[in-house]
């Protein structure tokens, strides 16, 4: 009896091989860099998952800024970078020298600390 599905064409089974149970995410977001301009900041990340048919994420966001939710401005495709997305969302007011920035998206999330 094989465990491998019957589109599975060509595939051998590994002796003493268990099955391997694999948990599918609608997105796992990973954070590369922020940049800073005025009162907003870009993330720009790999991983927020399906896009609708203007390019925006399918899923909206959670984005905090020193453990404040900030206001998300743009979730989608980042143009001309193919793979690709960035996040364009506005700074929370905080005194803090260092940035501590966190998305989530689809129960996964990511941060960037910024000094």
């Amino acid at each position: 009896m094989s465990h491998f599905p019957a589109a599975c064409q060509g595939c051998a089974p590994v002796a003493n091989s268990l099955p391997l149970l694999a948990r599918a995410a609608a997105a796992t977001s990973g954070i590369f860099t922020v940049t800073f301009a005025g009162d907003q900041f870009t993330l720009w990340a790999t991983g927020l998952g399906a896009l609708d048919e203007r390019r925006r994420t399918r899923l909206l966001p959670r984005v905090t800024d020193n453990g404040v939710e900030v206001e998300v401005l743009y979730s989608g495709v980042a143009p001309g970078f193919p793979g690709h997305y960035q996040v364009n969302a506005r700074r929370a007011p905080s005194p803090a020298f260092a940035t501590r920035i966190r998305l989530e998206i689809s129960g996964a999330a990511t941060e960037i600390v910024r000094p």
